[in-house]
C-alpha cells in the first residue's frame, strides 16, 4: 500500500492533527495486516495572500495493490449462470441493469420484499445475485425462503426487442425496452463524448447500440498448442525473428511472446543496434512493433521511417531483407504505419502510395471489435480465410488512405486487402465503432503482392491468448490458453521451415 499525505503541517494546530492521523493509520494497518511501503508527502499545503491564510484540508490518499497470481480469474457482469454478482453502487436495480446491458439481454424479474419498492430497489446494502441453471431454480428458491432473505426470480430474453420488466410484491415498477434504458445509462457519456469526438461517429455508435446482437465469432480452422521449449535444439536451431523497436515503442514484449510460443527464437533489435552496424542477415523474419515512436512527433512513424530512409547503410539493410525470397515481415500498429512509409505495402514508385491518417472520430481509439480475414496471398493468414475474430485496436492515426483511388482499386483487384473491420453479423462496415478509424472499404490490414509482408493496424500480438480477449467464447477455451490469432504466427513458422 502507498500513502500520499497532503497537509498544512507547518500551520498552528495542524502538526497535532497530523500525528493523530498517523496514529490512527498505524492502528488500522495493524488490524488489517498490511503496511505502507511508499508514497509522497506534501506538507506545505497552505498559501498566504493579502494577509489571509488559506489551508488545504488535511488529506491522506491510500492506494492498495496486491499480486495477481492468475490473470485468467476474471469477472464479467453479464448473465451466464451459475454465477454470483454483488449488489453494487446504485443498489439492486442498477446491478440488475448492468448485467442486462453487458449481455445485451432483456429481463423479467419478480421480487418479494418487506419494504417499499423504491427503498428496496435503490438500497446500497450488502447483497448478492445468485445465478443458477433453470432446472435448479426451484430447489434453490425453496432453500432460501423463510430465512429473512429477499427471494425472487429473474428470466432473461435475447434479441433487439428485449424488454426490462421488474415486479415488486406483484406490482410492475419498471416496464421499458432495453434500448431505451441503455440510452439513459449512456447519456452522460454521450454528452461528454460530444466534447472530444466527432458527433457523426457518436450518433453511429448510438445506432449500433440500439440494433446490435451478440457477435458470432467464427474460426474455421484449428490452432495451438502453445509451444514452450528450453531445449538445446530450440536455442540453437529455432528460426530467428528480429523484434525491431525504436524510441517510444512499447509492443515488443507481447510481439516476442507471440513468436516464441509459435516456435521462433525472438531477438530484441533496437534501431540503435542497426545504426551501429548490426545486420539483418541472420534473421528470417522481422517484426515492427506497436507504440509511439518519437512520441508521434510530425506524424505516426515518420521519425522511425526517417531513421531508416535517410541512413544509406540502414536503408540498404532493410531493402536487402525486403527482397530476399526467404524472409517474412509483419508490422502492427506503429509498425504498420512504418511499413506504409517505407513502401512495403502498395505500389512504390519513388514514394509511398498507402498512408495512415488520423482516425475519423478525431481521437485516440482503444477498443476491441470484430474483423474478418479475407482471401489474400498473405502467407501469415493461410487457412484462416473467412474467420471472424475479435482484435484490439489502439491508435490515433489508423485510417488507411491512398495516393489515388487507383491504388485502392489495384489492392482490391490483387486481393491484397487481407483483413477488414466488420459488424456483429460479420459484414464489412464503415460505421463507428465497428470501423474504429474510418478506413475506406473497412481495410484493417494489407499484404504485399507475394504475401510475405503483412501490415496490420489492430493488434493480433495482443490477442493470441484467450485471457487477452475481454470476452472469449466459452466453447473455445483450452488449457494452454491459445486463441485463434496464434495461427498466423504458426503459419509463419511453417513457411520458414518449408523454405
Amino acid at each position: 500500500m502507498s500513502g500520499n499525505w497532503m497537509w498544512a503541517a507547518k500551520c498552528e494546530g495542524e502538526g497535532v492533527r497530523l500525528v493523530e492521523a498517523c496514529d490512527a493509520l498505524c492502528k488500522a494497518l495493524a488490524d488489517v495486516g498490511c503496511a505502507i511501503d511508499g508514497g509522497k508527502d506534501s506538507l506545505s499545503m497552505a498559501a498566504k495572500v493579502d494577509n489571509e491564510l488559506v489551508k488545504a484540508p488535511g488529506t491522506l490518499v491510500l492506494s492498495a495493490y496486491a499480486p495477481c497470481p492468475d490473470v485468467m480469474k476474471t469477472v464479467t457482469p453479464n448473465f451466464k449462470g451459475p454465477r454470483m454478482h454483488d449488489v453494487s453502487d446504485g443498489g439492486f436495480i442498477v446491478a440488475l441493469l448492468e448485467m442486462a446491458f453487458a449481455g445485451n439481454v432483456g429481463i423479467r424479474a419478480d421480487i418479494r420484499c418487506e419494504t417499499d419498492p423504491i427503498t428496496f430497489l435503490f438500497a446500497e446494502e450488502a447483497g448478492v445475485f445468485l445465478e443458477v441453471e433453470h432446472e435448479h431454480s426451484a430447489a434453490v428458491m425453496n432453500e432460501f425462503r423463510g430465512h429473512s432473505m429477499v427471494v425472487g426470480e429473474v428470466f432473461s430474453t435475447y434479441g433487439p426487442g428485449a424488454n426490462i420488466e421488474i415486479r415488486v410484491n406483484g406490482g410492475c415498477v419498471v416496464n421499458e425496452s432495453l434500448v431505451t434504458l441503455r440510452e439513459v445509462w449512456e447519456e452522460t457519456s454521450h454528452r461528454l463524448g460530444l466534447m472530444q469526438t466527432d458527433a457523426a461517429c457518436l450518433q453511429e455508435a448510438k445506432q449500433v447500440r440500439s440494433t446490435t446482437e451478440l457477435i458470432a465469432y467464427i474460426a474455421p480452422f484449428e490452432w495451438g498448442p502453445v509451444l514452450v521449449s528450453n531445449s538445446a535444439h530450440y536455442i540453437t536451431s529455432a528460426p530467428r525473428v528480429a523484434i525491431i523497436r525504436e524510441e517510444g515503442s512499447n509492443g515488443d514484449r507481447e510481439m516476442a511472446a507471440a513468436f516464441a510460443i509459435a516456435g521462433f527464437q525472438p531477438h530484441d533489435v533496437t534501431m540503435t543496434d542497426l545504426l551501429g552496424g548490426h545486420t539483418l542477415e541472420q534473421y528470417r523474419v522481422v517484426a515492427f512493433v506497436g507504440g509511439f515512436s518519437y512520441a508521434d512527433v510530425l506524424g505516426s512513424a515518420k521519425g522511425w521511417a526517417a531513421a531508416i530512409r535517410y541512413n544509406p547503410v540502414v536503408r540498404l539493410e532493410f531493402l536487402r531483407f525486403q527482397h530476399r525470397r526467404d524472409t517474412l515481415s509483419f508490422g502492427v500498429c506503429n509498425g504498420c504505419q512504418l511499413m506504409a512509409h517505407l513502401g512495403w505495402i502498395g505500389e512504390y514508385e519513388g514514394a509511398p502510395s498507402v498512408f495512415l491518417a488520423e482516425n475519423r472520430c478525431g481521437r485516440f481509439e482503444s477498443s476491441f471489435g470484430p474483423v474478418r480475414i479475407e482471401q489474400s496471398p498473405s502467407i501469415w493468414l493461410r487457412g484462416m480465410e473467412g474467420a471472424v475474430l475479435g482484435l484490439w485496436s489502439s491508435h490515433g492515426e489508423g485510417r488507411f488512405t491512398y495516393r489515388s483511388s487507383n491504388v485502392l482499386s489495384a489492392l482490391r483487384k490483387s486481393h491484397q486487402i487481407a483483413v477488414r473491420y466488420v459488424d456483429s453479423e460479420g459484414q464489412p462496415s464503415m460505421k463507428y465503432p465497428w470501423n474504429p478509424n474510418g478506413s475506406e472499404d473497412s481495410v484493417a490490414a494489407i499484404c504485399s503482392e507475394d504475401g510475405r509482408h503483412l501490415a496490420m493496424m489492430p493488434h493480433s500480438d495482443r490477442s493470441f491468448l484467450s485471457w487477452q480477449w475481454p470476452d472469449y467464447p466459452r466453447d473455445w477455451v483450452s488449457e494452454d490458453c491459445a486463441a485463434p490469432w496464434l495461427k498466423m504466427f504458426q503459419n509463419a513458422y511453417s513457411w520458414i521451415q518449408e523454405n
